[in-house]
């Protein structure tokens, strides 16, 4: 006797082992396990140095170039990104898919140790480590340019590469990392100060009377360095120049009779290279 015959002789049992089959099949499927981001051998070792104190430069130069150089001779390595902040270094080598990732943080962990002694006595020793995919970004984008300067195409980035990429369906966020941005500095003669009877802190509280929380660049001298935040309602680095900072016999102290303010950019804080 053949399947649809015994089928149309026993329906009922036929029913009840379908009925079976499709609650077997909807209880297996609530019982699947979802993450965002599941456990997965992710393809890149990175190497973090820490070195107190050292500017971005100083990390690049002293530190991200040796760990480059000591993780490039490593055995399937596909790609070499960097990131020199200050008094930190990061190296990341990513690897291809399916490759032995315990075998690839021996070896990376292996040949830094190799290059470790030609890092200066300052610097902590580097620790080597697998990434999560958790707490790194999906895609990673590095962008040049030929005709643009730092400052230019950070501000280019931002305002039309950024807002079309935190668009885009399934993005949670987005991070800028490079580039320069401009800055606004002022930095008073100490002798001025003495002279006219202004402190730093009055020089600071005129322009956080006009703050609306925008960063606009910082405030320099006797060692300090503090950030100005104030409202965008100067057209012009002159009139920044204009503002009255104190008064000294009831006359009015300009800011430009005490101090020195340049439009320029900010202090490099940090490097970040691909593939050299």
């Amino acid at each position: 006797m053949s399947l649809p015959e015994v089928a149309s002789h026993r329906r009922i049992a036929f029913i009840m082992l379908f009925i079976g089959l499709v609650g077997a099949g909807i209880f297996g499927y609530t019982q699947l396990g979802l993450s965002l981001t599941p456990d997965v051998s992710f393809p890149m070792v990175t190497v973090i140095t820490q070195m107190t104190g050292a500017s971005p430069e100083e990390m690049d130069n002293l530190v991200t170039d040796v760990m480059e150089k000591a993780v490039s001779g490593v055995g399937g390595v596909q790609q070499i990104s960097s990131t020199s902040s200050t008094g930190m270094s990061m190296v990341s080598v990513e690897f291809d898919y399916g490759d032995d990732m315990d075998q690839a943080e021996t070896d990376v962990r292996r040949a830094v140790e190799d290059y470790s002694g030609m890092l200066p006595d300052e610097a902590d020793d580097p620790r080597v480590f697998v990434m999560d995919p958790s707490s790194r970004p999906v895609v990673t984008m590095s962008i040049t340019s030929s005709s643009l300067d730092a400052e230019a195409l950070k501000k280019f980035v931002e305002d039309n590469v950024d807002p079309i990429i935190n668009r885009a369906d399934g993005v949670g966020s987005t991070t800028v990392s490079g580039g320069r941005s401009r800055q606004i500095r002022i930095e008073p003669d100490p002798a001025k100060l003495a002279d006219f009877g202004v402190t730093l802190a009055q020089i600071a509280a005129a322009f956080s009377g006009r703050t609306n929380d925008v960063p606009i660049g910082e405030l320099s001298g006797n060692g300090l360095r503090t950030g100005l935040t104030f409202q965008m309602a100067y057209d012009s680095v002159e009139e920044i120049g204009e503002t009255v900072v104190g008064y000294r016999n009831n006359s009015p102290v300009i800011l430009n009779q005490i101090a020195r303010v340049t439009d320029g950019l900010e202090d490099v804080s940090e490097i970040v290279r691909v593939n050299g």
